[in-house]
């Protein structure tokens, strides 16, 4: 019989989950070497079950694999943040208008209360108190999951999520250097214009909001570099 965890399914499958976690979150660096005897000592699994997460985990190119069969977290650039940013853009838009053609009263109040919980996570961040970053990421992407959840086609929200994770990694190295960013007015105005169910509008203000996160991504990014480079 197969061995399974508590709520985890299988071994192999708590491996991948605890460590794609840590890898989005950071806890894992881009470029760190992830040796088995660490992990096992790490996360209290053995060698086979981590083995298939890693293997899983270079599927879906979060982890690479390195000289003499080893594995490593996969590296971040600038390049493929901007294409990350770009591609973004083109599915969640298309998204945007589906939901806006398709989304009925219970979206506009799931809407509308994800945009009030991320403006009162938005003001806690704001005074950086213990935790809020997380808080704050947490709702920013649940006001972003329901901006479009009233669009019809499951392949672009398998999408959506599937970038909005690949981004993760990236949002670490900027979520802190927002300064002089109306990041609440911002989400509003692509809430307003959605709500109004305008298209064109919404998808302008979305667009928008993701070039200036990629742009202040990209200056983050170029800051770790020259600090690495020192």
């Amino acid at each position: 019989m197969e061995a399974r965890t508590e709520g985890s399914g299988t071994l192999a499958n708590a491996a991948y989950s605890r460590l794609r976690r840590d890898i989005l979150s950071g806890v894992l660096a881009p470029g760190e070497r992830l040796r088995l005897h660490d992990l096992r000592a790490r996360y209290a699994i053995g060698v086979a079950p981590l083995r298939e997460a890693l293997s899983r985990l270079q599927a879906e190119e979060l982890v690479v694999a390195t000289d003499h069969r080893g594995a490593a977290v996969a590296g971040v650039s600038i390049a493929e943040m901007l294409d990350l940013t770009r591609v973004r853009i083109v599915i969640d838009e298309a998204a945007l208008r589906e939901a806006i053609a398709h989304g009925d009263d219970a979206w506009e109040a799931d809407l509308v209360a994800a945009f009030h919980r991320l403006d009162r996570a938005s003001t806690r961040l704001a005074s950086a108190a213990d935790g809020t970053a997380e808080e704050w990421e947490e709702r920013h992407e649940a006001f972003h999951r329901a901006l479009i959840a009233a669009a019809p086609s499951p392949m672009l929200l398998r999408l959506h999520a599937m970038l909005l994770a690949r981004w993760r990694r990236y949002r670490l190295f900027s979520i802190y250097r927002q300064a002089g960013r109306d990041h609440v007015g911002e989400h509003r105005a692509i809430m307003q214009a959605a709500l109004a169910r305008d298209a064109d509008a919404a998808c302008r203000h979305l667009a928008e909001h993701y070039r200036l996160t990629g742009e202040v991504t990209r200056r983050a990014l170029e800051k770790t570099q020259e600090a690495d480079a020192a």
